[in-house]
């Protein structure tokens, strides 16, 4: 009895094209990624002692300063981390998401007892 192939049926025919990969030339090398360049160009320096992460960051608070919301929201939510998401269950007052979480878990197990 012949064995019931799983995948592609027509991957490695040759003469239809099918042998391609996807991804030709793989994941790129190490130094050529996007991210590799931004960070490799950030630690250079401008002047001195100031490199591009730094002249970078002090052109997002003048940037914020000036009254740009969206700089504005991101030193916020860098410096001191996003704020907690709340959901109102219709009861008393709110409560964080992990709390509503908990709340949903404690009654699903009561409802299987």
């Amino acid at each position: 009895m012949e064995k019931k192939r799983r995948g592609n049926p027509n991957w490695g025919k040759k003469g239809e094209g099918n042998t391609k990969s996807g991804n030709p030339k793989g994941q790129p090398r190490k130094g050529t990624a996007f991210t590799d360049i931004l960070k490799e160009l950030g630690d250079k320096k401008i002047t001195g002692s100031i490199d591009y992460k730094t002249a970078l960051a002090q052109k997002l608070w003048a940037m914020a300063l000036n009254g740009d919301l969206g700089a504005i929201k991101l030193i916020y939510e860098r410096v001191d981390g996003k704020p907690r998401e709340t959901v109102d269950l219709g009861g008393e007052g709110m409560m964080s998401l992990a709390d509503a979480f908990r709340y949903g878990v404690s009654r699903m197990t009561k409802a299987n007892d």
